[in-house]
């Protein structure tokens, strides 16, 4: 199995993670503690005309050594070159990196984005990720909202567990403590293509509406098979010459949608007159 390079992976992920919501579900690790940090959180700058969307939600590029001793004292470390000499021994840029340095020094993982930083939990020994943030971002105010009491629970809340938020109004940054990876998906990191690909929902080509099933009666297959196929077809390979031919297979009455033999006989003669 080809290895998957892992910093790419976990950058793609926890981009997606927490801009896309698709991947995580949010745990209720410490909430009481979590609710606190939100609440001291700004109101949405949406509200206030005169904040600047671009820049508040833009990327934060934090000086990590300057917020070092505020997050020991939250209860977490963040990663020194041991770290990656330790246990970390999969991640060979990330021990390339930190090579030659003194073991108290901060090692920052190169395959990581200047605003996500590896930590560790000083009580638990847990792996975690920090992501530094505007505080008056929408990233806080979607944690904020995905993380209140009602969705914390949702089977359908994909978010990423989050262990604690660091709220600094002084600097307005706020740092954002999350597991490394979602444990309720996969038990332990991923380190091959196979795995990795495995925690990600993969349409199966039957989601959403389905018409010629929703009656409960017989229904000719191969209209089944054509609702199912065409809409990406048309979303993938968007031909306008062809529309007045994809429009009719996807009628709700699958009665009404053209037979086989039609539609390669319309097709022909579109291929024909091209």
């Amino acid at each position: 199995m080809n290895q998957l390079p892992p910093m790419a992976a976990i950058t793609g992920l926890y981009g997606l993670a927490l801009v896309s919501h698709r991947l995580f579900l949010f745990l209720p690790i410490i909430p009481s503690l979590i609710e606190r940090e939100l609440e001291s959180v700004g109101s949405s700058p949406s509200s206030d005309s005169s904040f600047d969307d671009d820049e508040v939600n833009a990327r934060v590029i934090p000086h990590w050594s300057k917020y070092r001793d505020l997050i020991t004292s939250q209860g977490y470390r963040l990663d020194t070159v041991r770290d990656p000499l330790k246990g970390n021994n999969y991640l060979s840029g990330y021990l390339r990196a930190c090579a030659g340095w003194d073991d108290d020094a901060l090692c920052k993982d190169p395959g990581l984005p200047e605003n996500l930083f590896r930590a560790t939990c000083c009580m638990t020994g847990m792996k975690l990720m920090i992501k530094a943030v505007n505080r008056l971002s929408r990233e806080v105010q979607n944690v904020r909202y995905m993380s209140s009491p009602p969705l914390r629970q949702e089977p359908m809340n994909h978010y990423t567990s989050i262990v604690n938020m660091i709220n600094i109004p002084a600097d307005g940054r706020c740092f954002i403590v999350m597991e490394e990876w979602s444990s309720h998906l996969l038990p332990s990191i991923p380190s091959t293509l196979h795995e990795f690909l495995s925690a990600i929902h993969h349409s199966s080509g039957r989601e959403g509406p389905r018409p010629h099933l929703e009656r409960g009666q017989a229904s000719d297959p191969y209209m089944i098979d054509e609702w199912a196929l065409e809409p990406p077809q048309v979303a993938e390979f968007y031909v306008p010459e062809i529309l007045h031919l994809t429009r009719p297979m996807l009628h709700h009455n699958p009665d009404q949608r053209p037979s086989a033999a039609a539609v390669l006989r319309e097709f022909k003669r579109l291929v024909l007159s091209m």
